[in-house]
């Protein structure tokens, strides 16, 4: 009589335990499927390019932006990935996901609309009431051409002011003054084309890094002592963002650190 109580309760804890198997615990750590779906999008962007198409310097010289000057290529870019593309640009229709274009003198003065339709199979799990259609119209500005001349002999509006900036390692904003110049050497000649950050440190501190390439929206600057290359952007937003990041040297006449900036200009 024994065996068999023993028996049946080996037979019920097998039962359970093959029952326990066929139903598995919930991951908790599996993501959601849809949750970096998206319906289908014809957003794209257009990217102001400083250098020549094809340069070794390429990507790092070109800004995102809505306006540009005249001369410069362009660089479109549909954001959806494997999908149908047609874009229309005045009376010129094509059909690739990035693309070149440069606009010349004719066009200077002028708001060019730029638009991208987009068709593409649907994410019919995620969702299912999408068309997989996208149509969307961007403006772009052309302006006169880049001269260094006007560039500093004229007040720049875009770069020249004051700015209140923050930085995600300090704890309270910092006041910079930028000023556009040129660089004179001990004998009162001209060397180099300036930018000037006052108090970049929140210490009273000035450094001026040489100017590189310059988009409508983007300078670019050489490093200079304990700072290795940088920028300064202006974002489609409307926010400023500063690069003065330190190439890994200490200087004795200004304070050496890593700074990346947002902010807004006061004036």
């Amino acid at each position: 009589m024994k065996k068999i109580i023993l028996f049946t309760v080996l037979t019920v804890c097998v039962v359970i335990t093959a029952c326990h198997k066929d139903q598995p615990e919930m991951n908790a750590n599996v993501q959601n499927p849809c949750a970096l779906a998206h319906e289908v999008s014809a957003d794209f962007t257009m990217e102001e390019i400083a250098t020549q198409i094809g340069a070794v310097n390429e990507e790092q010289y070109r800004t995102e932006t809505d306006t540009i000057y005249e001369g410069r290529n362009v660089r479109f870019h549909a954001l959806e990935d494997n999908a149908e593309y047609t874009w229309y640009i005045g009376s010129e229709i094509l059909h690739e996901q990035t693309f070149y274009r440069q606009f010349n003198a004719p066009l200077a003065g002028q708001t060019l609309p730029i638009t991208l339709v987009v068709k593409k199979k649907i994410n019919e799990v995620c969702f299912p009431n999408d068309d997989g259609y996208d149509s969307i119209t961007k403006n772009i500005i052309v302006t006169d051409a880049f001269t260094t001349y006007a560039f500093f002999n004229e007040y720049q509006w875009r770069w020249e002011g004051e700015y209140r900036f923050k930085d995600a390692t300090m704890l309270d904003s910092v006041d910079i003054k930028i000023e556009l110049g040129i660089g004179i050497n001990i004998f009162g000649e001209s060397v180099s084309e300036q930018i000037i950050y006052y108090n970049y440190d929140g210490m009273g501190d000035t450094v001026n890094n040489a100017l590189g390439y310059r988009c409508y929206r983007q300078v670019f600057t050489e490093g200079h002592d304990c700072f290795g290359d940088g920028n300064l952007k202006w974002h489609l937003n409307g926010v400023y963002e500063l690069k003065l990041p330190h190439n890994g040297t200490n200087s004795i006449y200004r304070t050496c650190a890593d700074y990346h900036y947002f902010g807004r200009k006061l004036n």
